[in-house]
């Protein structure tokens, strides 16, 4: 069991008993308020994101997490999209190629903070992702 989800086990999971709150959730060891999941869900990692913004930030956080990040994205794409090269999915995934390793870590890091921010935000039952 992930860190977030143990925090999400132990903590009320109604967004509306929670707006008073202040919750904050941890993602790669970096705390998000729900306003700042919500901003990450809807205009994503590129539009900059505290903690992720640099590629030796991104870097660094998927040399520490790997095993959880491919594995959640590897799962994450063979249930969603029935892809089981997610790293090919993810490393040309139309707009553009990736060019380098780190700038594939970074995209890993993004996709992952994107996805479990919006994973939260339905597992609180958030009137805008529910």
């Amino acid at each position: 069991m992930t860190a977030t989800s143990n925090m999400l086990a132990s903590q009320e999971t109604d967004y509306d008993s929670m707006v008073n709150e202040e919750p904050v959730f941890t993602i790669l060891d970096h705390e998000f308020e729900v306003d700042e999941l919500c901003d990450i869900a809807n205009h994503g990692c590129s539009a900059g994101v505290s903690g992720f913004i640099y590629t030796r930030d991104c870097v660094d956080k998927f040399n520490e997490f790997d095993d959880e990040i491919e594995e959640y994205l590897s799962d994450w794409y063979h249930d969603n999209m029935g892809e089981n090269n997610y790293i090919g999915a993810i490393s040309s995934n139309g707009t553009f190629s990736v060019g380098s390793i780190d700038e594939l870590k970074t995209k890993m890091v993004w996709m992952y903070v994107e996805l479990k921010a919006h994973d939260i935000l339905c597992e609180i039952k958030h009137p805008d992702f529910y």
